[in-house]
């Protein structure tokens, strides 16, 4: 009964939470600030940040950001799959499966050369997800944090 499909703009109310929800998740502070800016992003047409949403019986249970960049070693575009996420109550129902899967397609049909994501490293059972469908590299992330 779920459906995977472009977030559109009459899913801010649903979107909203969802995307709180999954701030929670990673530990940050509840926001408004913070989701206004985002929808902003994903409202405008000429911001490369975009969303798929899936929807089961009508209701928004999880989301894909992601976005395109080149890869000039290559010279080629990926699909960077920035967040993921399945409200607990809908997961293991294959949502998070079917979102990559969707990126993908949209990835294929923009002849991108790859997709690519990071997981947090104690994100173990999304983790079983990634590597049945992908390969763990070995990058190692760094970050510096502007003030």
């Amino acid at each position: 009964m779920a459906t995977i499909r472009p977030i559109e703009s009459r899913d801010s109310d649903q979107w909203s939470p969802v995307f709180e929800q999954y701030r929670a998740f990673d530990h940050l502070a509840p926001d408004p600030a913070v989701i206004k800016k985002v929808w902003g992003w994903l409202s405008d047409p000429q911001h490369n940040l975009d969303a798929l949403v899936v929807e089961d019986h009508s209701e928004i249970v999880g989301f894909a950001l992601y976005r395109q960049f080149p890869r000039p070693v290559t010279a080629t575009t990926g699909v960077y799959l920035d967040d993921l996420y399945v409200v607990p109550s809908s997961r293991g129902r294959g949502h998070a499966q079917q979102l990559i899967t969707a990126v993908t397609d949209i990835a294929n049909a923009n002849h991108a050369t790859l997709i690519r994501w990071i997981c947090a490293q104690d994100n173990t059972i999304a983790q079983h997800l990634y590597e049945r469908i992908a390969t763990r590299t070995a990058w190692i992330t760094y970050e510096d944090t502007m003030q």
